[in-house]
């Protein structure tokens, strides 16, 4: 325990010097077009700054065992997007299965990850973010479980060889001093077998989970901008579809993903959305095949939502603009028929006093 509570030490202040050192670095500029509806960089050259390839170590399919070679589980771990972003697949030797998405933001400099774990419990939805630090990955947050106990979450990686990856884990609650520590020993293998996936009830069985089944489905969506909305340049006023959506639940009810591709295939983008129940908060990662990392998080759901996703869900973020960083994003979804759903798009630059609108997205059931 010692050992662990010394490296655990040793990460925390390298992630700290690390953050320090970054946070006097000027950005660069970004535009929110959360569809590709705009000219864009061509495909792969928005994440070819070296940055984005620095956890290229852990991409690969893993058998993961305890430090004494106990069978842990497996993780397969890929490149998505065009390299913008990194996708993980846990699988426990029980069965339970985790996910997450991996974006590096170059508005803050850091990586960014948020899991979640098909258990769908108050430990079920998790957020780090940190940096590359002499080799190792070093990502870090924070939770307030219901109740008032908070947790500091620390995960390190490090990679010993290509073929070979060690991924430490800290968790130190508020109320004791000895940290839950998890070290998995990565072995990099041609073919992996899974255990069967193991469904768990509790995401299910949850109202609040359900605020988004509206959306679920296969979509062509249409952009319009309501501020010209007879814009040639705006895929809605020619009657085609900005690109095409598929959103479906994962991980037994507690992970809503969607995956986008535009019209013409230059442009993608990935979203994880899932209530957290320790914050009581719906929140949402987003990344995109231009390098931009949106996440946004909700608060109550309108009436009607629960059990069933029949009210408007609004959740806002800051915008990933990095030359306004006053600026806030709210995307609102909500239903409009059997066959249809909006998102409606805004920005505040005044706290959220009041709202300018950017685009409306609708989502219309393939036939």
């Amino acid at each position: 325990m010692r050992a662990a509570l010394a490296r655990l030490a040793a990460a925390t202040a390298a992630l700290t010097a690390a953050g320090a050192g970054a946070s006097a670095q000027r950005p660069p500029d970004l535009t929110i077009d959360p569809f590709g509806a705009g000219p864009g960089p061509a495909p792969g050259a928005a994440c070819a700054a070296p940055e984005y390839r620095q956890f290229d170590f852990w991409v690969g399919q893993w058998q993961v065992v305890t430090p004494t070679g106990s069978p842990s589980g497996t993780n397969v771990i890929s490149r998505e997007l065009g390299g913008c972003a990194v996708e993980e697949r846990w699988t426990d030797g029980g069965g339970g299965r985790g996910r997450s998405i991996n974006a590096y933001d170059p508005t803050d400099r850091r990586w960014h990850q948020h899991w979640v774990f098909a258990a769908g419990g108050p430990a079920s939805v998790v957020h780090y973010a940190g940096r590359l630090v002499q080799g190792r990955m070093v990502l870090g947050g924070a939770r307030t479980f219901p109740g008032g106990t908070r947790v500091q979450d620390l995960g390190v990686w490090i990679a010993h060889s290509p073929d070979s990856v060690q991924q430490e884990f800290y968790t130190i609650a508020s109320d004791t001093s000895s940290p839950n520590v998890f070290d998995g020993r990565y072995l990099r293998r041609p073919t992996l077998t899974l255990a069967p996936e193991r469904a768990f009830p509790t995401c299910g069985a949850r109202p609040r989970s359900h605020d988004l089944d509206f959306a679920l489905g296969s979509w062509d969506v249409y952009v319009a901008d309501p501020r010209a909305p007879d814009s040639a340049s705006h895929y809605a006023a020619r009657g085609q579809p900005a690109g095409r959506s598929e959103i479906r639940a994962d991980l037994s009810g507690c992970l809503l993903e969607e995956r986008f591709a535009g019209r013409g295939g230059g442009y993608e983008a990935l979203a994880y959305a899932a209530y957290n129940p320790a914050s009581e908060r719906w929140e949402l990662t987003r990344a995109d095949t231009r390098g931009t990392r949106l996440f946004l998080e909700a608060g109550a759901s309108a009436p009607g939502s629960g059990g069933g996703g029949g009210g408007r869900l609004a959740m806002r973020g800051r915008s990933p603009l990095a030359s306004d960083g006053a600026t806030t994003v709210r995307v609102t979804w909500e239903p409009v028929d059997a066959t249809s759903f909006r998102q409606r798009w805004e920005r505040s630059t005044d706290g959220g006093a009041t709202w300018r609108p950017m685009l409306v997205a609708t989502y219309s059931k393939k036939k």
